[in-house]
């Protein structure tokens, strides 16, 4: 795996050759040495495991499991290897396919902005995103496609609770199969007709997700004294985490979020159940 010649990965249902993208002129080299990276430095199990979850920070891999645990159990027994990619799952979506996986999800945040100045949606028309990884909403993603071009603005007329797409991750000597079933799947946040504003990150769509879980944090003290004052005067207000939602930094958050999530009450946010129910069927 060093040098990333002659690997492969081995399970009990296929064996896939990793080509040295030095020699392989068919191959991604920028995309196969990111792969190598991650899997030297943060995750051999992806040679290994069946399936795979991308996810961008830290903060999603301190909960993932205890949002499996509460919600689709029966995962916890399969083979899944989780790594982070940012906003950048694009650069190496070839390997990735290459490796075969039986499915992929991917957990982004949709990070919509329409000023610089303000979290608030002043004009629908200008709802734009910088987060790469989601132009896999698209119909057809390719290199050349780009972010304007992925019309957040009828997400947003739309108020669906989750945003997702499916699509079909083709190996670099595979032929693409137009009855394929569906191996990969994005999720991002959708609009919360309950609290009236869209979430735009991980942290706002947990305390968001019911009357119940707002609550929670509340009580536990891991919102500022005046959420309740902007929740009903200025909601999108409340995407600016560390200024006006959060009393504590996001990792503080993620890991008083684990007690949380234990309780019965709690509610997971639609687009990562959504996503985590896919992974399981």
């Amino acid at each position: 795996i060093g040098h990333f010649e002659d690997s492969f990965r081995i399970n009990q249902f296929s064996y896939v050759s990793v080509r040295n993208s030095s020699t392989d002129p068919s191959g991604n080299p920028e995309s196969r040495n990111k792969l190598k990276k991650l899997i030297i430095n943060y995750n051999a199990e992806m040679l290994f495991a069946d399936k795979l979850i991308a996810y961008e920070g830290n903060a999603e891999r301190l909960i993932l499991t205890a949002l499996i645990r509460k919600e689709v159990a029966p995962l916890l027994g399969e083979r899944i290897a989780f790594i982070p990619v940012g906003t950048a799952f694009k650069k190496i979506e070839p390997a990735i396919a290459d490796l075969r996986f039986n499915k992929v999800l991917l957990i982004t945040d949709i990070d919509y902005k329409c000023s610089d100045k303000t979290f608030k949606i002043e004009d629908p028309c200008h709802v734009r995103t910088t987060n790469g990884n989601l132009i896999y909403l698209l119909d057809n993603p390719t290199g050349d496609s780009k972010l304007k071009q992925i019309g957040l603005t009828s997400y947003l007329n739309s108020e669906d609770a989750y945003i997702c797409k499916k699509h079909v991750l083709i190996p670099s000597d595979g032929i693409p199969d137009p009855k394929a079933p569906s191996n990969f799947m994005i999720v991002t946040q959708g609009y919360s007709k309950l609290f009236n504003f869209w979430p735009r990150t991980l942290e706002s769509a947990l305390v968001f997700a019911s009357k119940e879980n707002f609550s929670l944090y509340k009580t536990n003290k891991l919102l500022k004294d005046d959420v309740d004052t902007i929740k009903t005067q200025s909601p999108y207000d409340l995407n600016d985490i560390s200024g006006k939602l959060l009393t504590q930094g996001k990792a503080d958050f993620a890991l008083d979020s684990l007690d949380l999530i234990a309780n019965e009450n709690y509610r997971i946010p639609q687009y990562l159940m959504e996503g985590l129910k896919w992974l399981e069927n």
